[in-house]
């Protein structure tokens, strides 16, 4: 296994080659550096669709970790 560091986001992700190693963690920095807003509420109900889960049914805040956003 190798471990690969996106120097500029401090993203680390592995791989099997170190070819591996490198694209995983410019993948996973592209994925950190996207918006990570919920959305309005018309694009929560089209998520929530995609896989036949009621938005009524779902609560209004979900519980996380401490330190979680």
């Amino acid at each position: 296994m190798w471990v690969a560091v996106h120097v500029e986001t401090g993203v680390a992700s592995h791989g099997e080659t170190p070819d591996e190693a490198v694209s995983m963690a410019e993948e996973a920095a592209l994925l950190y550096q996207q918006d990570h807003s919920p959305g309005d509420e018309a694009y929560q109900r089209e998520m929530l669709e995609q896989f036949d889960i009621c938005f009524d049914a779902v609560s209004e805040e979900i519980e996380t970790p401490d330190g979680m956003p």
